[in-house]
């Protein structure tokens, strides 16, 4: 019987092995390269001071709502945020607003409060108006602020005189927990109904005139310039086009499964997302239509603000201070965990594969001799 013999493997099979290999373990490798130059968001401060709703800028200062009133933090040295006052108030505050340096504050169930600011390390309250209602969300606009009652609706007081606010309109609409002002129109979220579009042009008399479908669970609202940001709790964020007021239009969307969007904030191309389970989210939104996530923390964020570099939770630990930029510069030691696991499958890839060319090239010389 004649004995047939497998053919001899070339040198050539062998190098394309090596080739293939080579250029699997460069594509495991280069993303996660790449994935170190990337912008990632590094916690460098924490004043662990309990639960905050929401932070405001003035200067170099930090305006933190929370259980007990509103506490104040220097933060020119980020990674040393120092109180510098504290503001109590019997049912803390939700929310507050600024008009120059004087602070309009959603103090719950104490209503409406106006505090002083001049002098940062000595607030002075001013005047106050109590509604016997919860007062969840403010914004001020020319001599009024509109304020968010739960239980009552939209409440519109004229504040021209701020030692003697008063009540000069009204809309009621259940649950109603933010609401941000553009001209003559006032946007408000509402959970069991969504955005929804009042107009203010007569304060004493405002009027609903319409509701934006697709925005269901609405619970805070965000302007920048021709955009309102919905966050609409599990159902994500939306992105409106308000550049007509009173004719909205809905341009994009951004959700996470198991998620629950809280608030938003906008720089530039860039939109922060303070989500309470999933934590902050960083989207680039040059393509309105498509968000795409560029960086994420996990906390538990109720509020966020971005001053260019740095990145302000309010949070259920208090402020958070976030770096946003090279992972390098945040003293760490550069790797985000998506490059390490990367370069950690590339490394098992490698071995695997290099045991495997070794038994090869082994059977290869073993045959050839």
């Amino acid at each position: 019987m004649e004995y047939t013999r497998k053919p001899r493997k070339s040198k050539k099979s062998v190098v394309t092995l090596c080739i293939q290999i080579f250029s699997l373990l460069m594509c495991l490798i280069f993303p996660a390269t790449y994935a170190n130059n990337e912008n990632v968001l590094n916690r460098i401060a924490s004043t662990r001071s309990g639960v905050a709703y929401s932070v405001e800028f003035i200067d170099n200062y930090a305006f933190l709502s929370n259980n007990d009133g509103v506490s104040v933090y220097d933060v020119s040295d980020h990674r040393e945020p120092l109180r510098v006052s504290h503001l109590r108030l019997a049912d803390g505050a939700f929310d507050l607003d600024f008009k120059d340096r004087i602070a309009f504050i959603a103090a719950d169930e104490e209503g409406l409060v106006i505090v002083d600011y001049r002098d940062i390390e000595q607030p002075e309250i001013l005047g106050s108006l109590n509604f016997g209602s919860e007062i969840f969300d403010v914004v001020v606009e020319d001599d009024f602020a509109y304020l968010a009652d739960i239980s009552n609706g939209l409440r519109i007081v004229d504040v021209s005189n701020i030692g003697d606010p008063f009540e000069v309109g009204s809309l009621y609409v259940n649950d109603l927990r933010s609401v941000e002002v553009l001209e003559d129109a006032a946007y408000l979220a509402v959970p069991n109904q969504g955005l929804i579009v009042v107009n203010v042009s007569n304060p004493s008399t405002p009027s609903i005139s319409s509701v934006v479908l697709g925005t269901n669970a609405a619970i805070n609202l965000h302007l920048g310039n021709d955009y309102l940001f919905v966050s609409c709790h599990s159902r994500g964020t939306k992105i409106i086009d308000v550049s007509a007021p009173f004719a909205p239009i809905m341009v994009g969307e951004y959700s996470v499964n198991g998620g629950e969007s809280f608030q938003a904030y906008d720089y530039g191309e860039l939109l922060f997302i303070a989500d309470v389970l999933k934590g902050v989210r960083v989207l680039n939104i040059s393509d309105l239509e498509n968000p795409l996530l560029v960086s994420s923390y996990g906390t538990l964020p109720h509020d966020v603000f971005y001053d260019g570099e740095y990145t302000y939770l309010a949070n259920e630990n208090g402020l958070d201070i976030l770096h946003y930029g090279q992972s390098s510069d945040s003293g760490n030691s550069g790797f985000t965990s998506y490059s390490i696991l990367l370069i950690a499958i590339a490394a098992l890839a490698g071995l695997i594969l290099i045991l495997y060319l070794g038994a090869r090239v082994f059977n290869f010389l073993k045959f050839e001799t």
